[in-house]
């Protein structure tokens, strides 16, 4: 589920950039249809990938004290290499992919913001001629930070040092190189940690959900009974 969530990542990431480098180029009921199968696409080529893992790891441990590769025939260790090198392939393909995107995205968005400054400032300069009230450019500077560096921050935080740490690790497992018995603790501990970090993907998922998606927001806020403004010197909305 790590490389489904990854390549999801991805796939919101080029759809995110098409609508902001193309904002009225609208959408049809084919390419939902497309996505949907794309989708279902995505989740049997990793079962598929994945399941060999499985199926070849059935070998009698020959004590009690053993890891994980001892369980594996010649063909399992195989292609436990070879999954983990498809997924390396996956992971910094994806990530990329997700920098090129939101550095497109945020390109795009401080040329629309550095645009509504300028005519904000003429519209203020008329408003303070008036006697009226001139409006605040920071709120909109903020959410621009939060919704284009967000998804970077969770995928760098939950993804990048797993991914690092898991090919000395594989190294040391399948290869035919002699690694010291304290290298390999210390590859192995390496790994466990990261992989807590990378299971917090669970945790922060909802963080993007919050910041990103007005629709989860205002249910959450009716679920918690809260006002629609919580929260807006975050999100930059702000009830009028």
């Amino acid at each position: 589920t790590m490389y489904i969530s990854i390549l999801f990542f991805g796939l919101i990431s080029i759809d995110r950039c098409r609508k902001t480098l193309k904002p009225f180029t609208g959408s049809h009921s084919g390419r939902l249809v497309w996505r949907k199968l794309l989708s279902g696409a995505i989740w049997a080529f990793l079962l598929t990938l994945c399941l060999p893992n499985v199926i070849l790891t059935h070998k009698t441990p020959p004590s009690r004290y053993f890891k994980c590769s001892d369980l594996k025939a010649e063909a399992g260790l195989y292609w436990h290499g070879l999954v983990n090198h498809v997924c390396q392939v996956i992971f910094w393909g994806n990530l990329l992919t997700v920098i090129i995107c939101y550095t497109l995205i945020s390109k795009e968005l401080y040329k629309s913001y550095s645009r509504t400054k300028s005519q904000n400032t003429v519209q203020n300069v008329s408003l303070t001629s008036s006697g009226g009230k001139t409006r605040k450019p920071h709120q909109s500077k903020r959410k621009i930070h939060v919704n284009v560096f967000l998804i970077l921050g969770v995928f760098f935080v939950c993804f990048v040092p797993f991914h690092f740490a898991r090919v000395p690790y594989t190294m040391s497992q399948t290869e035919r190189v002699t690694f010291d018995c304290s290298l390999k603790l210390f590859f192995f501990q390496l790994k466990e940690i990261t992989l807590f970090l990378s299971s917090m993907n669970s945790v922060l998922d909802p963080l993007i959900y919050f910041f990103l998606c007005r629709s989860f927001r205002t249910m959450l806020f009716q679920t918690l009974r809260l006002p629609s403004g919580t929260c807006s010197w975050a999100t930059g909305n702000r009830v009028i």
